[in-house]
């Protein structure tokens, strides 16, 4: 094959589907699953396939290959013909179902056009009464089409054109001989399109074999996300989402924020939690009419409001100087689509903020996006409730100075002069009218009695606990333990009667004590209930750990840890102890929430005869 260099794959936010030669009714499709805008790789391969010309494409997987090739295939299928026109191989039947489902999404209700999914594991039968119905596209597995292809089950004579996915992953996984064998098997006149992350030697003659002077296109690894946008991200259970969201633009400094919601009607759910957690914010998605539309976008860029909930639909053609925060509540379908929704921010040599906020299970993806935008994210803790009211005392401080660095404010120092005079003291008079001017939600929080809050970590971080006593409660406090004043202490404790219990010495009880901290009771206890013994149905070969259980159960029962009893990890699962009414709670509770991608289903344990009734552990013991 003649080296020739890639083409890098660029694009612009004003680039539509319609500018590509993409048919209106598989862009009106488009819309409809709220695609808009073109990822890199699907507006430089859309033309090139649309002319009839071979590609060989590299993308990693995430980019919108199915897109870039699905629709110039589905768009040269003719529905009179009763054949098989399009083909696509890809490595997986994972891989197929979902090219397969793309397919059909993209085609919506489109007559006399079918797609069929041929793969390994799936019944035969199933797949001859589809053929003999008729397809015009199938996505297949190299290994299941030449089984079809040998009992002459299926006839490829009429293939305009194929789509070769994944192309490396054909050849880590022993495929590439089957694959020329079918590329074989197609008519000579047919347009090929080969696909990879990756462009090994095999590879690379495989194109020279099959590919009729193709066009080398690949991602510009420049293109994918501007360098003067700060990425972070953070993980949270779903319900605590809205909570997370607030409290991040508590603290974040921002002019404008844009929050980017998957569907409608998550937009509508979110505007609506926001507001309940007092953030003055409006939703912006196609239901809403026009005029409404552009009434929203208009408060935002005067500057009348500051966050915005938005679907891509609605934030097309979007362009407001002052936004500096993207907020992006899950995944996109498409990592494209998160590379444009972040590039709203950081233009004209400005810096933006773009915080990705995730559940526990997405963080593999993340891995991917990471490699995709060419960088890293930082992690970024959900703020704690001492950390938003310090940050909201932190801008009425500023917001007193610039109102004191104003001229107009000199003529008020009548009524201050008023104040004192009746016997008042200026810091008094400023604290009352301050008290009076302060916004809603900003309370004093006094720096020297601030108990620093350590930043939460992530679902998989180990949780540290403090230890909350000390081995000799008895003991005075503040007296001392060893040296010239514990025998006078020791003589003063004897003649007034209060010699402590406790007389065995330090190091024993030292030695006795487990390896993680214990509090010692008193010796009068208050009353404990029984403790109630769940089962959670994830454990050690799921990789879990007790921290990720205890935060999981905390966040999503809203109760402290200190309500968890002994948390002891099985093979395949786990059991926590928790009092009745937490137990009568969490079991509906928990039902919907995983960890480490197992439901944790809870249910109570049964009991073992042989064992003895559990009575409440320590509060520091896991």
């Amino acid at each position: 094959m003649n080296e020739k260099p890639f083409a890098d794959a660029t694009v612009t936010s004003d680039v539509t589907f319609a500018d590509l030669g993409v048919r209106a009714d598989l862009c009106a499709c488009l819309v409809a699953q709220e695609i808009i805008t073109p990822t890199p790789i699907q507006a430089a391969v859309i033309p090139v396939l649309l002319q009839g010309k071979d590609i060989l494409g590299q993308a990693q997987t995430g980019t919108g290959k199915t897109a870039a090739y699905g629709l110039p295939l589905l768009q040269n299928i003719d529905p009179a013909d009763p054949r098989i026109q399009g083909l696509v191989l890809a490595p997986t039947r994972e891989l197929a179902l979902q090219v397969c489902k793309a397919l059909s999404a993209f085609l919506g209700v489109a007559p006399n056009t079918a797609v069929l999914a041929i793969y390994g594991g799936d019944s035969f039968s199933r797949q001859l009464h589809a053929l003999q119905r008729g397809v015009q596209v199938v996505v297949a597995t190299p290994g299941r089409l030449l089984d079809h292809l040998e009992r002459r089950s299926i006839r490829l004579d009429g293939v305009r054109m194929v789509v070769l996915d994944e192309a490396d992953e054909m050849l880590n996984m022993g495929f590439l001989e089957d694959v020329g064998k079918i590329l074989t098997a197609l008519p000579a006149q047919r347009q090929t399109a080969l696909l990879s992350a990756t462009l090994p030697s095999e590879i690379a003659r495989l194109a020279d074999s099959h590919l009729r002077e193709p066009q080398r296109i690949k991602i510009d690894a420049a293109v994918r996300a501007a360098t003067t946008v700060s990425q972070r991200y953070t993980i949270v259970l779903p319900h605590l989402r809205a909570e997370a969201v607030a409290r991040l633009l508590d603290v974040e400094p921002f002019e404008a924020a844009l929050i980017f919601a998957r569907t409608k009607a998550t937009c509508d759910e979110l505007t609506e939690a926001l507001q309940h957690h007092g953030v003055a914010c409006e939703a912006l998605h196609g239901d809403l009419a026009q005029p409404a539309r552009e009434a929203v976008v208009r408060r935002l860029r005067d500057g009348r409001l500051r966050v915005v909930v938005a679907t891509d639909v609605a934030a097309r053609g979007l362009d407001v100087p002052s936004l500096d925060l993207v907020v992006t509540i899950e995944l996109p379908g498409e990592i494209g689509t998160y590379v444009h929704r972040i590039g709203r921010t950081g233009r004209a040599g400005r810096t933006g903020t773009s915080i990705l906020v995730l559940g526990p299970r997405d963080e593999r993806k993340l891995r991917t996006l990471e490699r995709f935008v060419g960088q890293s994210l930082r992690f970024q803790p959900v703020p704690s409730p001492d950390e938003v009211a310090g940050a909201k005392q932190a801008r009425f401080v500023e917001q007193i100075k610039g109102v004191a660095a104003e001229p107009a404010t000199a003529g008020w120092q009548a009524i201050v002069d008023l104040c004192a005079a009746s016997g008042l003291d200026l810091s008094t008079v400023a604290s009352a009218l301050a008290r009076m001017a302060a916004p809603a939600g900003v309370v004093p929080v006094l720096p020297e009695k601030r108990v620093p809050q350590p930043a939460r970590p992530a679902l998989d971080a180990p949780i540290e606990r403090p230890v909350t006593a000390q081995v000799g409660a008895d003991r005075h406090i503040g007296e001392p333990t060893s040296g010239p004043g514990a025998a006078d202490a020791q003589a003063q404790r004897e003649s007034q009667g209060t010699e402590p219990r406790v007389t065995e010495p330090a190091t024993k009880r030292k030695a006795k004590t487990p390896e993680r901290a214990m509090q010692i009771q008193p010796d009068r206890e208050p009353a404990i209930p029984q403790w109630v013994v769940m089962s959670l149905g994830v454990g050690r070969r799921n990789n879990v750990t007790p921290a990720q259980l205890v935060q999981a159960l905390t966040q999503t029962l809203n109760v402290s840890n200190r309500q968890l009893g002994r948390i002891d990890l099985f093979d395949n699962y786990s059991t926590v102890e928790v009092p009745p009414d937490l137990a009568r709670r969490m079991t509906l509770a928990l039902r919907g929430v995983d960890v480490c991608g197992r439901f944790l289903n809870p249910r109570q344990a049964q009991p073992n005869p042989d064992e003895a009734p559990r009575r409440r552990p320590d509060r520091n013991r896991v």
